[in-house]
């Protein structure tokens, strides 16, 4: 079954400053617990978003593409372990 928006808890960065969405989205994610998820919407592709993820995080997390705009983007973001 694929993911739908309907189904997590949704964080739409699309009303922050482009400077402040990827800190904002990395700051979700370290406060959920292992085995938690969100769908991130935006509305350009999160391209440098997912670079972070796996710079920073690299299997801690699990990067699903719910919706590959435009005009918007959604992608499910599971955390696997802290």
């Amino acid at each position: 079954m694929r993911a739908t928006d309907s189904n997590y808890k949704v964080f739409d960065i699309r009303k922050f400053p482009i400077f402040e969405r990827n800190f904002r989205v990395m700051n979700a994610f370290e406060g959920i617990d292992p085995h938690c998820c969100f769908v991130v919407v935006t509305d350009q592709a999160p391209v440098s978003l997912q670079k972070e993820f796996e710079g920073e995080l690299k299997d801690r997390f699990s990067w699903e593409v719910i919706q590959n705009g435009p005009p918007e983007w959604k992608v499910l973001i599971t955390k696997i372990s802290d």
